[in-house]
């Protein structure tokens, strides 16, 4: 297989019809950068996302700047949700139809998931798997010698 070629000429498949010009796909990298959304991001671009996926797949430079331009809106996305759930958010609270007050919010949900997304995995959710055999996870307690054992006297 091909490794990825390099070639500075654009994909001509855009979604309109007219050719996907360099400032185009920058257009797409600025968007994806705001947001790590490639569905958006292509739309807005007028970029059909199989060009992109395939502009990505062939061309090394191009995937390079795909990849730094989806970490940085990934990390804006991140900072996003800190900001929701420890520095809260206004919050408009209506009477009758008209905005009267606003109120801070804080969203839990994503402090938790922000807190379990920590790299060193104290938040981690703990579960306890069983392979769920009629023994009821018996091998979970055994050797590797008796496992051994168990599995060439079970195939004989």
């Amino acid at each position: 297989m091909a490794g990825p070629r390099k070639s500075s000429k654009p994909d001509n498949s855009g979604k309109t019809g007219r050719p996907i010009t360099e400032a185009r796909w920058t257009q797409f990298l600025e968007l994806l950068a705001q947001t790590a959304n490639v569905t958006r991001s292509s739309e807005a671009s007028g970029i059909s996302r199989m060009s992109v996926y395939n502009r990505r797949r062939d061309d090394a430079e191009f995937a390079a700047r795909y990849d730094e331009a989806y970490r940085r809106g990934y990390e804006a996305l991140e900072e996003e949700c800190q900001r929701r759930a420890f520095s809260g958010f206004e919050e408009p609270v209506f009477y009758k139809g008209r905005k009267v007050a606003t109120v801070k919010k804080f969203s839990d949900t994503l402090a938790v998931f922000l807190m379990k997304g920590n790299t060193d995995g104290k938040f981690r959710d703990r579960v306890e798997t069983t392979n769920g055999s009629p023994a009821g996870g018996r091998f979970a307690r055994l050797t590797d010698e008796e496992i051994e054992a168990e599995l060439k006297r079970r195939l004989k």
